[in-house]
């Protein structure tokens, strides 16, 4: 979903402020992105994968781990002594990384998401009702299906098929994905342009469609 076209993308910008959707609070956008390259790196370290992935996906691990500075100083705005010390562990992730230290990084990172847990409250399938569910197909089909509903796995990071991995991610790892997805965009900047009843809507979709 990262690979949204610039209409598209200014399209839901347009569609966001008009419906008053707030930015993700910079604690969730961080703890999102941790979770998000703490299982990046789990599926580096353990699973057979084809040269091509292996390298795709180490490039986005290296990607997200220097991006990560960047959250982590927004979070100590509003964080305060609570965030003392976590920019320099964050960037201390990068250098474990280049040195191939990946036990070393791994045990770092889940003790950074254990110290900035992901609160999915009202983003679980629970969470979302008949009507958030219903027009959760219409969103599937503008921003998610033209990547995701035949995967080009000749790509060094395909886009997977979402429905799959609904049923088979961690629930926890997968609103974060949908947190961190729809984004990058000079149009929409780093923030996603949904919100939390369409994100929820969306996760209950593709799990039991």
């Amino acid at each position: 979903m990262r690979e949204l076209g610039a209409a598209l993308a200014a399209a839901l910008a347009a569609a966001t402020v008009l419906s008053g959707h707030a930015a993700a609070p910079a604690e969730r956008t961080l703890a999102a992105e941790l979770q998000i390259v703490a299982a990046d790196l789990e599926r580096l370290r353990t699973e057979d994968l084809s040269a091509p992935h292996r390298r795709g996906l180490s490039n986005r691990v290296r990607g997200s781990l220097s991006y990560l500075p960047v959250l982590a100083r927004r979070w100590t705005v509003i964080a305060g002594a609570e965030a003392e010390g976590i920019v320099e562990e964050v960037r201390g992730l990068r250098h474990r990384f280049e040195q191939a230290n990946y036990d070393g990084l791994q045990a770092a990172l889940d003790e950074l998401v254990h110290r900035v847990p992901l609160d999915i409250t009202g983003l679980r399938v629970t969470d979302a009702s008949a009507k958030d569910r219903a027009e959760a197909g219409e969103i599937y089909r503008t921003l998610c299906r033209g990547c995701h509903e035949q995967p080009d796995l000749a790509r060094e990071n395909p886009a997977y098929d979402l429905f799959e991995q609904a049923r088979s991610v961690p629930a926890r790892e997968f609103i974060a994905r949908l947190l961190g997805g729809v984004r990058g965009t000079p149009e929409i900047g780093l923030e996603n342009p949904l919100t939390d009843r369409e994100l929820a809507g969306l996760y209950a979709y593709l799990k039991n469609q």
